[in-house]
């Protein structure tokens, strides 16, 4: 190991970082907390990031945890490592950890949204809209928060009210792919508004030709509109660009609320789903 000083190593550290070089990253954060910085919050913490990067979550958290023996009230270590937890599946945890990041500094808004997420994961989709609504009122451009509340408000069939929400989303940037594809969804499902819905998925696509869920919904759309055979060919390119996930959206998304939009709109559900 090269001598160098503990500020130096950890510099290195973060430029290798920076690179997407995280395996090094790793390496020199090490060698910072070996020559002297074992005590520092900023290096386990950056330790803690660099091992997220490399997928291991296990050795991350104990970095996080080593981070905040130093630093117990950063938001953002606990933002990350609430964040590492809710991957892992650890919602409640994971909330335990957001909660003390709201409590440290109640402007901490990524706090709200993972929050209001876990608990739309959790399906407690009354918390999910306080927090998504908590996140807007304190940071009236945070798209994420308009986003979260159409998601709840779809799940929850209120369509007009996602659709208000989705606009206060493209105020922000009218070119977010996410919120025009959402809207996409829920003017499929409101009425049946089928060109409405696949002119907002199709700028969707504009601007994120591949992504699936887009495509999926696209699918979708033009079965319902009756050009099945279209829909039938963006499905089976969903299929080949990643078939478990095609398989997950497709049972999800076929039933229920789409068995009630295909009965209303007196159309049968594609079979090839």
């Amino acid at each position: 190991m090269i001598t160098k000083t503990p500020i130096q190593w950890f510099e290195e550290a973060n430029d290798n970082f920076l690179q997407g070089a995280y395996k090094k990253a790793v390496l020199h954060y090490d060698y910072s907390i070996t020559v002297g910085w074992k005590e520092n919050g900023c290096v386990w913490f950056n330790h803690g990031n660099a091992l997220l990067a490399l997928g291991k979550l296990d050795d991350a958290l104990e970095s996080y945890n080593a981070a905040l023996l130093y630093l117990p009230e950063d938001s953002d270590i606990l933002n990350n490592k609430g964040s590492l937890l809710s991957q892992k599946g650890d919602y409640k945890s994971a909330n335990d950890c957001f909660q003390e990041a709201i409590k440290n500094n109640k402007m901490y808004i990524p706090a709200y949204i993972n929050v209001a997420n876990n608990y739309y994961m959790m399906k407690e989709f009354a918390l999910a809209e306080k927090y998504y609504r908590m996140a807007a009122e304190r940071e009236p451009t945070e798209i994420n928060a308009y986003l979260g509340l159409a998601k709840v408000f779809i799940v929850e069939g209120s369509y007009k009210d996602a659709l208000k929400e989705l606009e206060n989303a493209l105020q922000i940037n009218p070119k977010n792919h996410v919120a025009l594809r959402t809207k996409g969804t829920a003017l499929l499902y409101l009425e049946g508004q089928f060109d409405e819905a696949i002119t907002s998925i199709d700028q969707s696509l504009e601007i994120e030709p591949e992504d699936l869920d887009s495509l999926l919904w696209k699918s979708q759309a033009l079965y319902l509109k009756g050009k099945q055979k279209e829909a039938k060919r963006i499905y089976k390119t969903c299929q080949e660009k990643n078939t478990e996930k095609t398989k997950s959206w497709a049972k999800e998304n076929t039933a229920p609320r789409s068995i009630i939009l295909f009965t209303k709109n007196g159309k049968k559900p594609p079979s090839y789903y």
